[in-house]
């Protein structure tokens, strides 16, 4: 494929999961960075696919990665033959903390879409509404780098959404801040924090709308997930979640707070695809949307929350997303 090449993969290639993103992903990793096209493999329990990994020439195993089989599995794969490797982490039920640990010990690079835990986090009837929130998962892999300092790279849930979004957020508060007429670009993560406060940002509101287009149009009253059917599922029965800003004096009856951690964010005692909101975007204008929870959330709101010296917030934003209803159908 012809396209812009970002960047050179020395070493083999592992992706892990061949669904809708893997299938997205793959023909980006060949677009834009140069690598040994028989150095790649794609690991995945479901063969659904498998013949357009065959038509490209791409080793596939089909094996679920479990806590007793992913680093006997992993290893001969990451390290085989010179250079360094890469892990394409797209799939579901499987740990991406254990993941990095095991890639930061192979010093190979990793990259991920969403912070996933092992099989059954979602279900698990024994767990409180706390402890499957989206929230918690990222303390998880934040009290992983804190314990284990340095190390290859490793970048989590940076796909479109969440990823892609905080660059969006970024660039909206720098044209924001042109508008009154602040032109210097800030150099670190307090400088951002201080413009997002020095332009008065109280909410940032992220609408989800899926607008692809298909041959068969899309009939009445029928539902159609455009993307992972389990990621669907799993976000959807999770307790809604949004970051929480200090300009906020009033928490819905049904909303907490969390037990540790950064305390950039709140959850309410209900699923996501229960919680409705009022939402807005370019291309319908003013609709209904449900308030589903996103590692972004909770990371933006983090982000940009500025301190004092003493580790007291003074200043931090809502941000919650709105899947609008419609959104990822087709």
């Amino acid at each position: 494929m012809n396209g812009l090449i970002h960047g050179k993969i020395t070493g083999p290639i592992v992706m892990i999961g061949f669904g809708s993103i893997g299938k997205g992903t793959l023909p980006l990793i060949e677009r834009h960075f140069e690598y040994d096209e028989n150095r790649i493999v794609v690991i995945s329990p479901d063969a659904t696919d498998e013949e357009i990994l065959d038509e490209k020439g791409i080793c596939f195993l089909q094996v679920a990665l479990t806590p007793e089989n992913y680093t006997d599995i992993l290893t001969p794969l990451l390290t085989e033959g010179e250079g360094q490797g890469f892990c394409v982490n797209v799939s579901v039920d499987t740990s991406s903390v254990d993941l990095m640990r095991l890639c930061r010990e192979l010093k190979t690079l990793y990259i991920d879409t969403v912070i996933e835990p092992r099989k059954g986090f979602y279900w698990d009837e024994g767990s409180s509404p706390e402890k499957r929130t989206n929230y918690y998962l990222r303390e998880t892999l934040l009290a992983e780098r804190a314990q284990n300092p340095g190390g290859t790279t490793a970048v989590a849930c940076c796909g479109a959404n969440p990823g892609m979004v905080l660059w969006f957020v970024k660039q909206a508060l720098m044209d924001l801040a042109s508008s009154q007429g602040i032109k210097d670009a800030p150099q670190t993560r307090q400088d951002w924090a201080l413009l997002m406060q020095t332009v008065g940002v109280k909410g940032i509101h992220i609408a989800e709308r899926d607008t692809q287009q298909v041959v068969k149009p899309k009939a009445p009253d029928v539902f159609v997930n455009t993307w992972s059917v389990e990621g669907f599922l799993s976000e959807g029965l999770q307790p809604a979640e949004l970051g929480w800003g200090t300009h906020k004096k009033w928490m819905p009856a049904n909303a907490a707070t969390h037990t540790d951690g950064c305390q950039a964010g709140i959850y309410l005692k209900q699923p996501g695809g229960k919680t409705h909101v009022r939402t807005w975007c370019p291309s319908l204008g003013a609709q209904n949307g449900f308030l589903v929870t996103q590692n972004e959330s909770i990371s933006i709101a983090d982000y940009f929350s500025l301190k004092e010296k003493d580790g007291t917030v003074k200043y931090r934003p809502t941000c919650h997303y709105v899947s609008i209803d419609g959104s990822r159908t087709s």
